[in-house]
């Protein structure tokens, strides 16, 4: 049971850090690529960067980089977090029949009343 609080709260945590940071940025709506630009503007913008200069330009491009590089370590974590849950679910299952298997299978019981002055049962 706690094999599967872990797993499950991995693959909670994983979903909750990636959030929609896993989308591939060329599958990004047109709005979607405004936002992301808008940040990347403002994060370039935060270093002291002048719009349409050498400097900043190579910071969008660094950023733009370093983002597209987050969304797919996101995917590959999340991939590798639904990866780590289904195999945790699947030893589980494993466990719990290798626990029933080694349970004895129930046997049938016949039971005889003996007569006499003090009836008795026996069962074989």
């Amino acid at each position: 049971m706690a094999l599967l609080k872990s797993i499950f709260a991995t693959l909670l945590i994983s979903t909750i850090l990636s959030g929609c940071q896993t989308k591939p940025i060329e599958a990004m709506s047109y709005a979607e690529k405004i936002e992301l630009g808008k940040k990347l503007q403002a994060i370039c913008e935060k270093h002291g960067l002048k719009p349409l200069t050498e400097a900043y330009n190579n910071c969008f491009r660094t950023e733009l980089s370093r983002e597209a590089y987050q969304r797919k370590q996101n995917a590959v974590r999340g991939q590798q977090a639904a990866q780590a849950f289904s195999e945790g679910m699947q030893n589980m299952s494993n466990n719990y029949y290798r626990a029933a298997a080694s349970r004895p299978t129930q046997q049938s019981i016949t039971c005889s009343q003996v007569p006499g002055p003090t009836p008795t049962v026996r069962c074989n």
